[in-house]
């Protein structure tokens, strides 16, 4: 009888270990493609194929894809014209829920909360209307010397 508790405790373990290295390594497979992106105003184009591909592995869906494209240049455009620094983008997943953020080193600015009012004279103003749109998905840090932007692509 004890053998056969200690089979069955071993027989556990083992499909255990078995699940949670499959679990790694589909993890892994998704997340393959580099996290951290490098940014200038240059090559934002580029860089956004490479978002929108790995976003699309993580199972986003088009309108958040859409959004969370759009956002970055608009952060990537305000970092650079208050810090004239090139901007870092880390894709972050964590379970179902999907982050990016943004830094750029500099002296304090603070996107978010440097959102103009609506004036429909101003040749910003879409770039501002975009913005305000999705406030509430992102929040702001600073850390040294860094600004920090964090965009929730999808929260489940």
């Amino acid at each position: 009888m004890p053998s056969l508790v200690l089979f069955t405790l071993a027989f556990i373990l083992a499909f255990l270990a078995l699940v949670l290295l499959c679990a790694y390594f589909v993890h892994v497979k998704i997340l393959h493609d580099s996290l951290i992106f490098t940014v200038s105003r240059e090559g934002l184009g580029e860089q956004s194929g490479k978002v929108k591909a790995l976003l699309l592995k993580m199972k986003a869906t088009e309108k958040e894809v859409t959004n969370t494209l759009l956002l970055i240049e608009e952060i990537v455009m305000r970092l650079y014209e208050n810090t004239q620094q090139v901007a870092t983008i880390r894709i972050h997943r964590s379970f179902r829920n999907v982050y990016i953020r943004l830094s750029a080193r500099g002296n304090a600015y603070n996107p978010i909360a440097e959102i103009p009012h609506d004036n429909p004279d101003d040749e910003d103003n879409y770039r501002n209307l975009i913005f305000a749109s999705h406030k509430a998905k992102l929040t702001y840090h600073r850390l040294r010397t860094y600004n920090i932007i964090i965009l929730r692509v999808r929260s489940v």
